[in-house]
């Protein structure tokens, strides 16, 4: 829709007018990250530097290996932009009604921006006196949400609505994924199990399986050039400073939800079929494991930094040209 407006006021060509958007939408989010880590960073002990913590978070979210999509033509950038900003009325306490309308055009801009309602419930619990009855609380609690959570999800809720006048099919987006495999189906038991096993993130690895990631991007040269092969890994990175952060405090209540709905929804729902396919992607918008880096990065020494960021930089650089040469990059 943004796109379109674009188009009608200047008439560019959508190819540039979605450039236009992305770009634009990835300046605003990392201003609004840059505040959010600022703020976040000062509730840290003395011990630590503010200001690295800052530099060194956004420097993580824009170095990351996947970071080429948020200048293209995808919603990676506005749908992170909801997020820089949802979490950052949370951290500010803006009025809930505030927060809740910004959920809701999370939800409009991807499905799994409902990743972002828990949080808003959690906000809502606490903001209730910690001194009533427990019986009156939950009461209360019922009343807030009533209201919060249909607001929340107003986004999604609208295109369902639409879809159901459009093509009689108000789950269209969801059904229209089954057109989106790497893998046959299987039945919900095995679903399941196959989850529980963590198959989706090895199996890439495993020459004889058909998940292979050899396989899959069978044009791609080298591993390291495969945004294939490094899903699984990027994707457990983020797990990785997920845990951390919450077992060092690094993380709120708010963020560490937020973490969990957005790669655990992504991960449930699409890991077997797609063999992690855009997972690497999906871990750009967590925006609070680039705080816990950000932490990392401020306490660990100047040469161990360099090597992060080399690194980082060289799959960034590696995959870009992966995608100009024309291999798979999903």
């Amino acid at each position: 829709m943004l796109v379109r407006a674009v188009w009608l006021l200047t008439r560019l060509p959508i190819e540039f007018a979605l450039l236009l958007v992305s770009h634009l939408a990835f300046i605003v989010m990392t201003c609004l990250f840059s505040r959010y880590t600022s703020e976040r960073s000062a509730t840290f002990s003395s011990e630590d530097n503010s200001i690295q913590v800052e530099c060194y978070s956004l420097a993580a979210l824009v170095c990351f290996p996947t970071s080429l999509f948020w200048l293209m033509g995808y919603s990676e950038s506005l749908f992170g932009l909801l997020v820089a900003l949802s979490l950052l009325s949370h951290q500010r306490k803006w009025p809930l009604l505030i927060s809740a309308l910004i959920v809701g055009l999370a939800t409009a801009g991807r499905p799994v921006g409902v990743a972002l309602i828990p949080p808003l419930m959690y906000r809502c619990w606490c903001e209730l006196d910690s001194e009533l009855p427990t019986r009156q609380k939950f009461a209360k609690f019922a009343i807030m949400t009533s209201w919060i959570v249909p607001i929340a999800s107003s986004g999604l809720f609208a295109y369902m609505v639409y879809l159901n006048s459009a093509f009689d099919a108000p789950f269209a987006f969801a059904q229209t994924q089954q057109h989106w495999r790497m893998r046959p189906p299987i039945t919900q038991l095995e679903h399941v199990l196959v989850l529980l096993s963590f198959e989706p993130i090895w199996i890439n690895y495993i020459p004889d399986s058909g998940a292979y990631w050899k396989w899959i991007d069978h044009q791609c040269p080298s591993v390291f050039l495969s945004l294939q092969a490094g899903n699984p890994v990027l994707f457990l990175i983020a797990v990785a400073a997920t845990i951390y952060g919450w077992r060092r405090k690094w993380l709120t209540a708010v963020e560490l939800q937020m973490c969990a709905g957005l790669l655990l929804i992504p991960y449930v729902t699409r890991s077997y079929e797609m063999c992690m396919a855009s997972h690497g992607r999906f871990v750009l918008v967590a925006l609070p494991v680039f705080v816990v880096i950000g932490q990392v990065l401020a306490r660990v020494p100047v040469w161990v930094r360099c090597i992060y960021f080399v690194v980082s930089v060289s799959f960034l650089c590696a995959y870009t040209y992966s995608w100009t040469a024309g291999y798979l990059v999903i």
